[in-house]
């Protein structure tokens, strides 16, 4: 593999790939994106109904993130018919999120509600193994959502670059995904928990969309100061 493409999951950054998108494309012969495999096929085939079609396999928010690059996909399909773009995730990768991120809100509850959190909880939650196995071939290019499967990608599959669409910096949920994964030492996982109960429970909630929620999180002192003592790398 060349290149690992990171960005965050909000709309602002979405936008952003997709212009950096067809840069790569006249580079490199093959792209794969982090969407369901059946939705990008259909979503080339039937091109005026494709966030219509989204939503057979995402809720409205995720379709929301996801939209500028869902209606770009027929274009870069017709602009560019020697390119091979593939979508790596399962038909219900995101049925299996939002069953996670249901799991989330309720343990931000329970912390909100007894002012404490149980770590071992957390953790099972984010150790739990992954019901897809990401099989992209010999694509070249691979487009990774979110600062842990950026990070994860990059080593396991010996990119040999990384760029990222837009400033990359871990959520709290990330963090706590490359605990589970052993990329991190457990020993700050309590801190970290507890600001993902900040991050889900005021600036998720409370924002109008995920890229005002990251930006309330990229300009939190307290977290910026947590990731310079894990020594946490910001993508740039």
């Amino acid at each position: 593999m060349d290149v690992v493409v990171g960005v965050p999951v909000t709309e602002r950054s979405v936008l952003k790939l997709v212009r950096l998108l067809w840069g790569l494309a006249e580079s490199y012969d093959s792209i794969a994106l982090p969407l369901p495999s059946s939705l990008c096929l259909e979503a080339v085939t039937a091109s005026s109904r494709v966030l219509d079609i989204a939503l057979k396999y995402m809720n409205r928010a995720q379709v929301r993130v996801w939209s500028s690059l869902l209606l770009e996909l027929p274009r870069l399909a017709e602009a560019l018919p020697d390119l091979a773009v593939s979508c790596y995730l399962p038909d219900n990768f995101y049925e299996h999120s939002e069953e996670v991120g249901y799991k989330i809100a309720a343990l931000v509850v329970k912390a909100k509600v007894f002012n404490k959190v149980d770590v071992k909880e957390w953790m099972e939650l984010f150790r739990q193994p992954s019901k897809y196995k990401v099989d992209v071939g010999n694509t070249r290019v691979l487009v990774a959502d979110g600062y842990s499967w950026t990070v994860r990608a990059y080593r396991e599959y010996g990119a040999k670059e990384l760029k990222v669409a837009e400033r990359l910096i871990p959520t709290p949920l990330d963090l706590l995904e490359l605990t589970a994964y052993g990329y991190l030492e457990p020993e700050n996982t309590e801190e970290i928990i507890k600001y993902a109960v900040r991050y889900v429970g005021e600036y998720v909630t409370l924002s109008k969309s995920l890229t005002e929620a990251y930006d309330k999180l990229v300009e939190d002192e307290g977290y910026r100061e947590l990731l310079e003592k894990l020594k946490i790398k910001i993508l740039e």
